[in-house]
């Protein structure tokens, strides 16, 4: 979740176990790293968190963060200069056979064919 909405801006992150899961088994945890602090709520660490994701993203919407899920980090990648937008997209194939994350195929595709078709791959 970001606070800030310009790229210079140190960034704070608030984590639920789902992105850490998955960028873990995307071997992409590093993403990350772009955000100048990541609370992990000692809540993730025992799943609560996985029961009320929705009612946290309600909350962290309300108090003005941007919220963001596994696909919206790995696709803010782009705009962060970490990955490009043909390694994005290698990742994002990936996460049917790499992660356990639960994504509807035709959202996944409709990403992937987003990437390719704005960045011309």
């Amino acid at each position: 979740m970001e606070r800030s909405r310009t790229l210079g801006t140190p960034l704070k992150a608030v984590c639920d176990a789902g992105p850490l899961i998955h960028l873990h088994e995307l071997d992409i945890l590093f993403l990350l790293t772009d955000f100048e602090e990541v609370l992990v709520p000692r809540a993730v660490w025992t799943e609560v968190a996985r029961h009320r994701k929705a009612a946290a993203r309600l909350v962290a919407d309300r108090m003005g963060f941007r919220v963001h899920g596994t696909i919206g980090l790995i696709v803010r990648a782009i705009r962060r200069n970490q990955l490009s937008p043909r390694k994005v997209v290698e990742i994002l194939s990936a996460i049917p056979e790499k992660s356990t994350l639960y994504i509807n195929a035709d959202l996944l595709n409709n990403d992937i064919t987003r990437i390719k078709k704005k960045f011309g791959i």
